[in-house]
């Protein structure tokens, strides 16, 4: 994995999804109340709010965007 940027990349990864799992899991099985929910403000994190609309608008733009240029590159080199 030398060179790889997965080792680098699993030390935030993994653990903000491990949070975001472990407050998920409590809040579906009502461990953690309602009160304390809203008052963290973790009620409406993906709400229908406009924002959150451009927002994954946009990040999947660019994902299709970066995998056509990707694609294209790897033809290119494929045919050189």
């Amino acid at each position: 994995v030398t060179g790889s940027v997965f080792p680098s990349a699993l030390k935030v990864a993994l653990p903000s999804a491990t949070l975001a799992a472990i407050l998920s899991s409590l809040m579906f099985y009502e461990v953690v109340s309602p009160d304390l929910v809203v008052e963290l403000g973790l009620q409406d994190l993906t709400g229908e709010s406009s924002a959150w609309t451009g927002f994954t608008s946009l990040v999947g733009f660019l994902v299709v965007f970066r995998t056509s240029q990707a694609y294209s590159r790897f033809w290119d080199g494929c045919t050189a």
